[in-house]
């Protein structure tokens, strides 16, 4: 039996449950062959994951699912020759795409090794060879000499000896680059920059080596204790070691840059931090302590390692991740080794994942991702290198990870790496929308949600050459949502951006229909009084000039219909009695229900009146005085409202004061009241700051608007991947938007140090709640200095935020550490509010957080009976959730941050029975009020 190639899905669509629902519907187009019934079709599952189709001898269809699936498989024909299938999920962990499909080694799509080493060549520039680079030894001598003069001249000797070693270091990146600076600019050029920074890294290396080495020598050579001669020989070993690979290191550099010579580099230099922390072997190794860890498998070993890790006990959690990824060659545990040896800053877990993912005996997707995630963002041990991201994401998108195809889309969008030094030139040279496209739809021939909704917005905002379209972006906005339908609920924007080109779609259409219909309606008008003429003459022909419009023949029609039916020859049949009874009974129905309608419309329209204008008096009080300053000239000028006595200077607004009132005014220049006169003086000086009070809150909730409805255009298009492109452009609004935040206390004078005769912060009410929300996410150019300001200026008035306003402080911070900044920002302003309250508080919403998806990730574990483990799991497991206040997992921070233990007892790590009662201490002090339990 012949099997059918798979290259894609095709027109098939798929969908799967919420959370952790195993249910599974794929709907497949079948065109079937003349003569064949559909009950002859054959629909079963092979090896678990297969999906096949047949008829007889003939294998129809034949798709390698995402993951396993249950055997028992139920199918039905629906309409228009639509397979659907009915299958059951082994685990409940969401699937990212219907089809596990490898892509063919020679796809013209994969970029060649030819052309990454081209890349290479450009972005990695080649350091001068070890023999080119002698005169550096030759200038630090003669600084050192220079250091060593004696007669006064130490200084001036040892500023040139640097200038000479920089004047070097500049002619050798000069000599590699074949570029002469530009005399008028002051700067090197990036190529010429780079190269001098990694020479200075090499020579500074390479000395503290040998320094440390000739210390080591003098300890081996002066020492007569045994032990430490033998700890002194250990670190010579050591140090030659390192010397040894350094070495290496140097000389691979001089080579030309190729992807091999990339990998070597790297590998090298990742052997040389392992020698640095005492691990001289070859390959990490881990040896198994009793049989029965031998006897566990690689999911097993994992398990064990986590709950280790639950216990706090790092030892054991790293002992069983070893066996697991060492021994079995296991991608999750080695994804959780890189982790926790990057948390101890510790080259360990780099060195396990770069050899995991250069592997071709058990190739992995998921680590060759990571590998690539890191070249595309940077970290440490990997270079940001687009060459270096785009072969590990290719071999992650060849062994069919979705993920990696979406990365690899990104890439070629943006043209360079998340963290680039490339020029703008650079960048769009490598720009390329078609790969872009390519890459994409590669993910959409296996089924991937995150490319059917990057798609689907695409046609929404007709872009990256994609036609506005709202069936296109329905469709495929469509396929997303039953594929992944977490989608749509983390970005909830989409659906109202459909409808919004929907009501386009459907203006643009109007005028071409109008315009269409046009002449059929005046042709059907014309020949309409000419097919009536006959019986409407023979009836009325005093009616001849009276012409019928349009409005006027539906009532005559509906009184036609109320009076009787019409027969075949045009006269009007009496209707029964009876009918004319059951017809005004339905009548007087009719008009019932019509007016209770109109009541119930009448009474929600009156409650929804009411309900605004209870909920708006804030914004009454708010426009109070400027009414009362509107009417008082209207009063002024009517004689019996009008008080010339009457103290009104606290409602005049300057620009509003009615020229009929200073008409008046000038009109009494001899007879001023003492009333009057005091009242002038006080407009003079609190009509400025009432209006600058006044300008003041129209701008903050006019920045407020727009911030609001940026970060909401910002969460509208959300990418598979979290990408460069989004934390830049977070970066950039944080920016402009403390920037206006800060052009605002300048205009306004919002200092703690302005005149008190001066300060509109009293008259700015919930506008300052607004304005100290506005600070936070902080930006890196003012950091907390705005909230300090706004603080203090609060702090002055006696005033005390609500506890909403800081909670939703804290909620937009982007980060642990900048809540931590904007609590002690809160401390040192000394303005009055309840700490223990509202820290209990928010320490009881996080760990209520923290518990709910601890449950809800214990559960799926236990339904998949040990045997998987998500990728949101993990990130869990190590990290928390996002935007957490205070961690989970390390709960002597709070006894820290309020010194509840004293002796340093709170820098320890603590246990499960600890934490425990320090929830229940939290507990109690929020259920007293703030007051803390003896």
């Amino acid at each position: 039996m012949s099997v059918p190639v798979t290259e894609s899905i095709g027109k098939a669509r798929w969908a799967q449950g919420e959370d952790d629902e195993t249910g599974l519907e794929v709907r497949i187009p079948c065109a079937l062959p003349d003569g064949v019934r559909p009950r002859e079709l054959t629909v079963q599952i092979k090896d678990g994951s297969i999906l096949c189709i047949s008829h007889k001898e003939t294998r129809i269809l034949q798709w390698r699912l995402y993951a396993a699936v249950s055997d028992e498989v139920e199918w039905r024909i629906e309409d228009d020759n639509v397979l659907v299938a009915e299958l059951e999920k082994k685990s409940g962990a969401p699937w990212s795409c219907l089809l596990d499909l490898p892509m063919r080694a020679d796809d013209e799509l994969l970029t060649p090794i030819a052309e990454i080493d081209r890349m290479f060549r450009t972005q990695l520039p080649v350091l001068p060879s070890i023999e080119d680079s002698e005169s550096e030894d030759a200038a630090k001598q003669a600084s050192g000499q220079g250091e060593a003069d004696k007669n006064g001249k130490a200084g001036d000797a040892g500023a040139g000896g640097e200038d000479d070693l920089d004047k070097l270091l500049d002619e050798v990146a000069k000599e590699v680059t074949g570029k002469e600076p530009k005399e008028s600019d002051g700067e090197d050029d990036s190529t010429a920059a780079f190269i001098k920074a990694e020479l200075e890294n090499y020579r500074v290396e390479e000395e503290e080596i040998k320094k440390k080495l000739a210390e080591v020598e003098a300890t081996l050579n002066s020492s007569t204790d045994a032990d430490a001669t033998n700890t002194a020989s250990e670190q010579k070993n050591i140090l030659n070691k390192m010397v040894q690979l350094h070495s290496q290191c140097r000389a691979i550099r001089s080579q030309p840059s190729t992807l091999e010579n990339f990998l070597k580099c790297t590998q090298l230099d990742l052997q040389k931090a392992r020698v640095n922390i005492g691990e001289t072997g070859e390959n990490e190794e881990e040896e198994y302590q009793s049989d029965k860890e031998r006897e566990l498998n690689a999911t097993e070993l994992m398990t064990c390692g986590l709950k280790f890790f639950e216990d706090q006990d790092i030892k054991g959690c790293l002992h069983f991740l070893r066996l697991a990824a060492i021994h079995h060659k296991h991608e999750q545990s080695t994804l959780l080794l890189y982790n926790i040896y990057s948390q101890l800053q510790s080259p360990r877990g780099a060195f396990l994942l770069m050899k995991r993912a250069l592997d071709d005996s058990a190739p992995s997707a998921a680590v060759n991702q990571k590998v690539g995630e890191l070249y595309d963002q940077g970290a440490r041990h990997f270079l940001p290198l687009f060459p270096a991201a785009i072969y590990f994401y290719q071999r992650a998108a060849k062994l069919g990870h979705v993920n990696g195809m979406l990365s690899l889309a990104q890439l070629w969008l943006r043209g360079a790496t998340a963290s680039s030094m490339l020029s703008e030139e650079e960048v769009e040279a490598q720009q390329s929308i078609p790969k872009y496209h390519a890459w994409l739809q590669k993910a959409m021939d296996r089924g991937c949600g995150s490319a059917y909704f990057v798609r689907g917005c695409m046609h929404i905002k007709g872009e990256h050459g994609m036609a506005k379209s709202y069936a296109a972006a329905k469709e495929y906005l469509d396929a997303a949502a039953s594929a992944q339908p977490e989608i749509l609920r983390r970005a909830p924007q989409i659906p109202m951006m459909l409808e919004a080109l929907r009501e386009e779609e459907e203006k643009s259409a109007k005028p071409t229909q109008e315009t269409t219909s046009t002449p059929a309606s005046t042709t059907k008008t014309a020949a309409a009084p000419a097919g009536l003429a006959a019986p409407g003459a023979a009836a009325k022909p005093s009616d001849e000039g009276v012409k019928v419009t349009s409005s006027v023949a539906r009532l005559n029609a509906l009184s036609n219909k109320a009076a009787g039916s019409s027969g075949s020859n045009g006269f009007m049949a009496p209707r029964p009695v009876s009918e004319s009874a059951a017809m005004r009974a339905r009548k007087g129905l009719g008009s019932g229900s019509r007016s209770k309608a109109f009541w119930e419309r009448a009474c929600v329209a009156s409650v929804t009146m009411y309900s605004v204008y209870t909920l708006a008096f804030p914004i009454r009080i708010i426009l109070l005085p400027f009414f009362y300053s509107a009417i008082s000239g209207i009063i002024e000028s009517i004689p019996w409202l009008a008080n010339g006595n009457a103290d009104l200077s606290m409602f005049y607004i300057r620009r509003w004061q009615s020229t009929v009132a200073s008409s008046e005014d000038a009109s009494q220049p001899e007879t001023p009241s003492a009333s009057s006169a005091e009242g002038e003086e006080r407009s003079n000086s609190a009509a400025p700051v009432m209006e600058r009070a006044a300008d003041a809150r129209r701008a903050i909730y006019e920045l407020w608007s727009r911030t609001a409805a940026a970060e909401e255009h910002v969460q509208s298009s959300p990418d598979s991947t979290p990408t460069g492109e989004e934390a830049a452009a977070e970066a950039k609004a944080a920016e402009e938007r403390c920037t206006a935040v800060a052009a605002l206390l300048d205009k306004y004078k919002l200092d703690p140090a302005t005149p008190r005769e001066e300060d509109i912060s009293r008259g700015l009410g919930d506008a300052l709640d607004r304005l100290l929300l506005l600070c936070v996410p902080l930006s890196s150019r003012h950091g907390a200095d705005l909230l300090m300001k706004l603080m203090q200026v609060s702090a002055q008035q006696g005033r005390q935020f609500s506890m909403r306003t800081i909670q939703h402080l804290f909620a937009r911070t982007s980060s642990y550490a900048e809540a931590l900044a904007v609590f002690y920002a809160m401390r040192r302003s000394n303005f009055a509010m309840s700490m223990e309250a509202y820290h209990a508080m928010l320490y009881s919403l996080q760990r209520l957080e923290e518990e709910g998806w601890a449950a809800r990730f214990h559960e799926e574990f236990v339904a998949s009976k040990g045997e998987a483990i998500s990728e949101q799991a993990l990130d869990f497991v190590l990290r928390g959730v996002d935007n957490q206040l205070m961690p989970e997992n390390k709960p002597w921070l709070g006894r820290i941050m309020f010194a509840e233990e004293k002796d340093n007892k709170a820098t320890q790590r603590q246990s499960m029975a600890s934490f425990d009662e320090m929830g229940k201490l939290w507990v109690q002090r929020y259920k007293n009020g703030g007051t803390a339990p003896e």
